[in-house]
């Protein structure tokens, strides 16, 4: 009998299986490993013996990730009983190599990941490959040789483990049988069938009736702890699947029920709104979306005191916002809150669907139908995450993306800077013979943070925190050259100005917890000449987000937004102030009487303050939003 072919007792095959589980298991523990060590800050305050319960938890998920990579070896194995051939154990081997390199790049990527978003590798990251040049751009930021080398030691060290530790390679040999043949089939189907069975409960857990999710691998009120007994590869190949009809952990509530904990906070009918504006017809807006101004660098917001001078300056002689929220994370998700007026969903992107965008009210559908000019400027690639449809869809008259500025021009990794980008606004307006309607979206204070100027802050000891200050004082004073430049212009005393932002971002205070309200905290400053005396410098303090700045612009400017059903009308002293935000997967709400973070898969608060009495009541309310919310985009 060659060493290739050897009597495989059923005991036998047993071990040899057991021992190729054992391996998964233990590579996977290796790469939560450096998954913790990749974001040990995070971990900072927890006991050995919470940390050391991550591996209970995820044995459940990771069993069900081994099952799944078993599945395809189960039918090798029942072959190779019938054809006994030497080339299906070179098969498995090279299969078995295959999984190590996945696992291994999506290990390495979702430490990178979740140290940058704070959220686990999941379906999105898929999308990034269709815009190659930005999926780059935001690479570059990243420690990429570092990462390529983590990537090249773990496969090493799966592959050496594979063949040297379990001798993976030697335990599938081509079988040889010395019973009778009706022994032998009984022997096989018995062991396959009970073999099965096994990789069925594996799959989804156990026998439990809820299959395998997420929810598995959380036993801990501490993110990092749940996040780090999720199995990455599982888990993206879960939300990959997942649809978003399974979601009905967001449904606690009837409809009645939804209806009545959401009454104190439904849009009043009576509008008493005081008149901010002196108008005389229609104004020219021009609504800017700056990206990444968290208020962290906002010294009117409580921010660093040296990053925005120029934006402080506008909201010393504006109006702005001292509790605004963004409604996401990430541009994509903020940028339906703020142009059509719907919030961010937890987890599903809601500009990935045309037949839903299509049909969403919008800024520039409303003015539009006043005889508005609607321009969208970015001087990136409107591709990237589907904006471009969703622009078009919102009905802008005109696009301009980097497409249209010339080569010398587009000297950012994203495309064209912002001051590149503020000029050719600058000099088309001009040419608008009606009021316009013109939204601008920065790029330049993004990944890698580079500025085409002198950096203003040098040989900081956090590396991050300076490269982010330096790229939003460039942008700041890009914003201040526009503003001065205008005021130039004869569109000037008939416009208004908003500032926003798209999202928060974490380096300017090294910020660890990702879905904490500081996250989310951002600018809202509306500044214009047109704006009474009263309300210039004034500061208002309640509760507002993104989706609402539709009804805050068309309650002052005298126009219908009863179809931005999700927009509140901030100044109207009958509304109930809120805010909301959505990450994944939870959600925040935030009161004047308290703040809450929920972690829908965890099922737990994360973060509360302020009224401990009503913190039960805010949750369900928050719960019976989201559930709302989650329905209406269903019910399209």
């Amino acid at each position: 009998m060659s060493n290739d072919q050897q009597q495989l007792s059923i005991p036998k095959r047993i071990v040899n299986l057991f021992a190729y589980f054992l391996f998964w298991l233990l590579f996977f523990q290796i790469m939560r490993l450096f998954f913790a060590v990749y974001n040990h800050q995070k971990f900072s305050g927890l006991s050995i013996t919470e940390i050391i319960q991550v591996l209970y938890y995820s044995l459940r998920i990771d069993i069900s990730a081994v099952s799944y990579i078993f599945i395809i070896i189960f039918f090798l194995l029942i072959f190779n009983d019938f054809i006994r051939k030497r080339f299906i154990s070179k098969i498995i081997t090279y299969y078995s190599y295959i999984w190590i390199i996945l696992i291994a790049f999506i290990s390495v990527t979702d430490a990178q990941i979740y140290k940058e978003w704070g959220s686990k590798i999941n379906n999105e990251v898929l999308s990034f490959f269709g815009t190659p040049t930005e999926m780059f751009s935001s690479i570059v930021s990243s420690p990429v040789i570092l990462l390529i080398i983590l990537f090249i030691v773990s496969i090493a060290l799966g592959i050496i483990l594979y063949n040297q530790l379990f001798k993976l390679s030697q335990r599938f040999p081509v079988p040889m049988h010395r019973d009778k043949l009706f022994v032998r089939i009984f022997k096989l189907t018995f062991f396959y069938f009970l073999l099965f069975i096994l990789i069925v409960l594996g799959v989804r857990g156990g026998i439990q009736l809820a299959p395998m999710n997420p929810s598995f691998a959380y036993f801990s009120t501490h993110d990092i702890l749940n996040n780090t007994a999720i199995n990455p590869t599982w888990n993206l190949i879960y939300s990959i699947f997942e649809q978003p009809e399974n979601r009905d952990y967001y449904l606690h509530f009837t409809p009645t029920e939804a209806d009545s904990l959401l009454s104190a906070y439904q849009l009043p009918t009576n509008n008493n709104t005081p008149s901010i504006f002196e108008l005389d017809g229609n104004p020219n807006v021009i609504l800017v979306i700056i990206e990444s101004f968290t208020a962290d660098i906002v010294k009117s917001l409580g921010g660093l005191s040296d990053v925005t001078p120029n934006l402080d300056s506008l909201i010393q002689g504006g109006l702005s916002f001292q509790n605004f929220y963004a409604s996401g994370n990430r541009t994509y998700k903020s940028l339906p809150a703020i142009l059509n007026g719907y919030p961010s969903l937890p987890v599903d992107r809601v500009i990935k669907y045309k037949y839903i965008i299509e049909k969403f009210p919008s800024i520039a559908h409303t003015l539009n139908k006043q005889d508005y000019f609607s321009s969208f400027y970015y001087g990136g690639e409107t591709e990237f995450a589907n904006i471009r449809a969703l622009v078009i869809e919102s009905g802008f008259d005109s696009l301009i993306d980097q497409h249209d500025f010339k080569d010398s021009e587009k000297n950012s990794k994203w495309g064209a800077h912002d001051h590149v980008v503020f000029e050719r606004v600058l000099n088309d307006i001009e040419s608008y013979s009606r009021p316009f309607f013109t939204t601008i979206l920065t790029l330049s204070n993004h990944e890698p943070f580079e500025v085409p100027t002198q950096p203003v802050f040098k040989d900081e000891n956090d590396h991050n925190a300076m490269i982010f200050k330096n790229t939003a004082a460039y942008t700041d004073q890009c914003i201040g050259d526009f503003i001065r430049k205008a005021s130039k212009k004869e569109w000037f005393n008939n416009t208004i100005f908003i500032f926003t932002a798209d999202h928060g971002h974490h380096y300017a205070k090294h910020r660890i917890n990702k879905k904490n309200p500081e996250m989310f905290h951002i600018p809202l400053v509306i500044y214009s000449n047109l704006l009474k005396n009263e309300y210039a410098g004034n500061k208002i303090t309640k509760f507002a987000s993104q989706s609402d700045i539709a009804a805050l612009l068309f309650s002052q400017i005298q126009l219908d937004h009863s179809d931005f059903i999700w927009s509140k009308n901030v100044l109207n002293p009958s509304q109930t102030e809120f805010a909301y935000y959505g990450f994944v997967d939870g959600f925040g709400w935030l009161t004047k009487e308290n703040i809450i973070v929920y972690d829908n898969l965890a099922e737990q608060i994360i973060f509360s303050s302020g009224d401990e009495i009503k913190i039960e009541k805010s949750l369900k309310i928050g719960q019976a939003y989201l559930q709302s919310l989650y329905q209406y985009f269903l019910s399209y």
